[in-house]
């Protein structure tokens, strides 16, 4: 006989999972696992607790990140393995062990796995003799993943509901996932199976008979009772070590009970706020002291599992302060469960708030089907801090010397513990703002992330390499540095750079028998630290053809503008803009490139733009057969944390002093530079799958910025709109005005603008 266990955990989920009462009233509980029994025994036996009471012999674990909430302090409300004698342990060696003092006769075989999506059908169908298989996992995405998988292959399965808010055994049932009422995940789970895996329509209450379904046969373990209302999250650091996130058992980080107060009467109880418990001071000072934390960000404590600082509805207003416009806060409000953006009426309302306004819409879509049980009309507020566009608009009068300077950070010593900020675009290389946390840009990266969720993890075609019918081998590629792009601002808020003028730097400053564009070169040149990165790539293209000009060679550097952004995105050759370059033969203007013309050549470079990154030009030229020299500036975005200098791309300074230097190496080092674009492509092509891109989604640039955020967020526990209304105006959200609301059914809908300069007016559906 075979007892298999498969065990799953995402951080995202800390609910305990009731699989099984037995006569004597063992309960197992466990946190995202799923159990595989096999058929009866008629040696069965009462010595092991919960579900495991039918004296197998023969057991199996799968699991690879056993308790990212860390150790004792987190597990030993719910696991009966995790004990002060355990922390530091694998967890998985601690069920091993406990199974085997209870039945010394059971074989219990360790194997280090992940159930998802790609790895569910696989792990069902690998096990023989498996007969019946029960899911507690409480992430929606690998729990559909395991009732797809064991329906598939015919193995009956029951799955667990939630525990969340709900304290009575009693209401415990059993019954067809058809009939499941009261338990958010699962009625996740089945739309999820109905809609993207043709499971028939479950009919709502009070249909009729008419309206009746064939049950799915599939068991569900869940509990009828209304979900309690919860307090404030009381979260605890209990050591100054990061959260256990390697399946060991661990002190990193103590969740006592999801969205516990901290508001305790004299006699111990647990107490909801009311409007009249708000009061200004005690909110402001509620954020934990962080004085001991030592790190640059905030992305690092994510990127180390660590939690963010603590924070509130007052420092998430405050964080406006750091902008002077695109920033927002975005609140859940439990009572209507509406996810509303708010707008500093301070603020100008500027061209770049769409991005700002798409990111947040596509954000509330995430949260609701990642954290299901987070956000009901029984749930706590939540208030978080957003801001898009191609860079972080903060204030440049107020940090005009830190960010001018490129100082390394931070631009304040409070921004170390104020509230998170998520930025969908370009952040700062350096820490000058550490509270900001690097998000996919608008709108092609944050869709790839959206679809991978909502369409089965579906490939980011924009990580797709150049096909291979399409790659010239490398030594049949163009030896040429090429570029187009649009003639676009860089980084204005960071540097005093210029677009050369030919009335003010060339008209008349040339000697009237000279060659008019090696004089307009060689000015250029002379004044070369004066100009934007993309026009000292023009630059360097004029020197190149006028020295290719004389040695009849192909130039070495192709580099010009194919597009001019004033007055409208228009082709850059026959412009008006660009009429007395072109009459004197300054290559300016250049024709536009698809991306089958680009790949046929050696050398590219992403060269910035206004928020001083290309966004997608970096991603589609890494995929390319020929070699990127990747445009290092005071910006960076959150793909560039998965690509390597040396190993993906060879690095250019930001003012491309360094750039003939580079590209002379290359042409002398073939053997590395081909090496170098090889391994970028392969990094392209294994992120445009699913498995590749699933590190994306699932760890540090959507999910676990999110998770702590959310985890951070200390609420009020406001239960109407009065009582919101009356603490966001105590705290200082008078200043702000709705603009954005998204319901679970119908989507969002655009609100009237804010009142500032520059509002907009709009009122439609997105």
């Amino acid at each position: 006989m075979m007892l298999v266990a498969l065990l799953h955990y995402y951080r995202f989920a800390a609910v305990i999972m009731v699989i099984a009462v037995n006569p004597t009233h063992h309960v197992m509980a466990v946190s995202s696992a799923a159990f595989a029994l096999p058929p009866p025994s008629s040696a069965a036996s009462n010595e092991i607790p919960g579900a495991i009471t039918d004296g197998g012999k023969n057991i199996e674990w799968m699991d690879d990140w056993m308790l990212r909430f860390g150790g004792v302090a987190s597990n030993t409300n719910r696991q009966l393995h995790a004990l002060t004698s355990t922390v530091g342990q694998m967890k998985i060696d601690e069920m091993k062990r406990r199974l085997l003092d209870i039945n010394p006769g059971c074989n219990v075989t360790l194997i280090h796995d992940f159930v998802t999506v790609d790895t569910a059908d696989e792990l069902i169908t690998s096990l023989p003799g498996l007969t019946a298989c029960i899911d507690a996992i409480d992430g929606m995405i690998e729990k559909t993943a395991l009732i797809l998988a064991c329906v598939n292959n015919s193995i009956p399965i029951v799955t667990c509901g939630g525990a969340a808010g709900r304290m009575d055994p009693t209401q415990i049932v059993i019954d067809d996932l058809t009939k499941v009422s009261e338990d958010r995940l699962l009625f996740h789970c089945r739309k999820r199976l109905r809609q993207n895996h043709g499971f028939p329509k479950v009919p709502l209450p009070g249909q009729g008979k008419k309206a009746r379904v064939r049950k799915w046969r599939i068991n569900s373990v869940y509990s009828t009772e209304v979900q309690q209302k919860m307090d404030n999250t009381k979260a605890e650091m209990v050591t100054s070590s990061f959260r256990a996130c390697d399946g060991f058992l661990g002190t990193g980080y103590r969740m006592l009970q999801p969205w516990h107060t901290d508001k305790t009467p004299e006699d111990g109880s647990i107490t909801d706020m009311t409007p009249a418990d708000v009061d200004v001071a005690t909110v402001e000072s509620a954020a934990v002291d962080t004085k001991t934390i030592k790190v640059h960000t905030y992305m690092d404590l994510i990127n180390n599992a660590a939690p963010l600082p603590q924070y509130n509805l007052s420092s998430a207003i405050q964080a406006a302060n750091i902008y002077s416009s695109r920033f927002a806060l975005l609140r859940y409000d439990p009572s209507t469960d509406r996810f509303v953006a708010y707008y500093s009426n301070k603020q100008s309302w500027v061209s770049g708030c769409r991005k700002m306004t798409e990111a947040i819409r596509i954000t509330t879509i995430i949260l609701r089907n990642v954290f299901p049980e987070r956000f009901t009309s029984d749930s706590p507020e939540l208030v978080m801090a957003v801001s898009g566009g191609d860079y972080p608009a903060v204030d440049t009068h107020k940090y005009a010397t830190c960010l001018f300077k490129n100082e390394e950070g931070p631009c304040d010593e409070s921004l170390l513990t104020q509230a998170p900020i998520l930025h969908f675009g370009s952040v700062f290389n350096h820490p000058l703002f550490p509270n900001m946390i690097g998000m996919p840009m608008t709108s092609s990266h944050t869709n790839c992330f959206l679809d991978w969720l909502m369409i089965d993890r579906q490939p980011c075609k924009l990580f797709l390499p150049t096909p291979s019918d399409k790659r010239l081998p490398w030594d049949e590629l163009i030896p040429q540095l090429v570029w187009r792009g649009t003639d676009f601002r860089f980084l204005s808020i960071q540097n005093d750079l210029e677009r050369p003028s030919f009335e003010k730097h060339v008209e008349g400053k040339a000697n009237s028998n000279a060659n008019k564009n090696k004089a307009a070169t060689t000015i250029l040149r002379e004044n070369i630290h004066k100009w934007l990165p993309r026009w000292k790539g023009v630059v360097y293209t004029a020197e190149s053809e006028i020295e290719a000009t004389r040695t009849k060679t192909l130039p070495k550097i192709n580099m010009k503008f194919a597009d001019v952004a004033e007055g409208g995105k228009h082709p850059a050759i026959g412009a008006k803009e660009y009429k007395k370059w072109e009459k004197i033969g300054f290559p300016v203007a250049g024709e536009r490139m698809n991306e089958v013309v680009l790949s046929k050549y050696k050398y590219h470079i992403d060269i910035g733009g206004g928020g001083g990154t290309t966004w997608t030009g970096t991603v589609r030229k890494l995929g390319m057969p020929g070699l990127l020299f990747h445009h290092i500036t005071p910006t960076k975005d959150y793909i560039h944390d998965q690509i390597q200098p040396w190993v993906h791309y060879v690095p250019v300074q930001s003012d491309l002093s360094d750039l003939m230097e580079k590209l002379e190496w290359a042409e002398t080092h073939q053997a590395e530079a081909r090496r170098i674009a090889e391994t970028a492509t392969a990094l392209m092509e294994h992120l445009s799958t699913s498995v590749g891109f699933e590190p994306l989604f699932e760890q540090n640039n959507m999910l676990n910025p999110l998770l702590g955020v959310i985890e951070a967020y200390k609420p009020m526990n406001l239960r109407d709109e009065k009582s919101w209304d009356d603490a966001f105006g105590q705290l200082g959200g008078g200043d702000f005005s709705p603009f954005l609301e998204c319901s679970p059914d119908e989507g969002c809908e655009v609100r009237k603008g804010p009142k500032g300069k520059g509002s907009h007016s709009a009122n439609n559906s997105i």
